[in-house]
């Protein structure tokens, strides 16, 4: 059998609709490959069912590849970078890719007020950068596109920390017409 190595990812950041679906091929892809995965929940996005049924044909176990956590809160999702952070020098936590999945999502619950909404986001942009400084592999996948201009803001500052430009990611048609664009465009 063929060996196949991976690319390296040309961006971090993953945004729009069809970002979850994206972010979810490729974490088969790299469980695949052998890639341990540590994945970080942040608003129920996570399908395991969609997981097992592409990794069906394969002759090993990838599932025992994935952690998965859930952050229902800001504080949680930060306590969690600020936990790996910490522990940098650790080849183990260095070696796993991070997969985060709406990080953004709790911060625009209507427990968080607009200030305090403000501040963490920065907070959350700050640590995504020194996680890509210290050489963490990650994954941002953003799946609501907001008009929020807080969210402009996060997504500015992220893309700054990070090092990369937010393109939202369309959804493709398939071919039994579901995300059709050719009959009915968008504008």
């Amino acid at each position: 059998m063929q060996e196949i190595r991976p690319v390296p990812l040309q961006n971090v950041l993953l945004l729009g609709k069809a970002s979850n679906r994206l972010s979810h091929s490729l974490l088969v892809d790299f469980c695949a490959q052998g890639q341990e995965i540590h994945i970080l929940d942040c608003a129920i996005r996570f399908r395991a069912y969609d997981i097992a049924e592409a990794t069906k044909g394969y002759n090993f176990p990838i599932l025992h590849q994935m952690h998965i956590q859930r952050a229902f809160t800001p504080y949680q999702l930060l306590d969690f970078i600020n936990n790996i952070l910490d522990e940098s020098n650790n080849e183990i936590v260095l070696s796993r890719l991070y997969i985060f999945l709406a990080p953004s999502k709790q911060f625009f619950d209507g427990d968080v007020k607009e200030d305090e909404r403000r501040h963490l986001l920065m907070k959350l942009s700050e640590k995504f950068g020194i996680m890509k400084s210290l050489g963490f592999k990650f994954l941002i996948s953003e799946s609501i596109k907001k008009s929020d201009p807080i969210y402009q803001t996060y997504l500015t500052n992220l893309s700054q920390s990070i090092g990369t430009l937010p393109k939202e990611i369309e959804l493709l048609e398939t071919s039994n017409g579901q995300d059709s664009n050719s009959l009915f465009p968008r504008d």
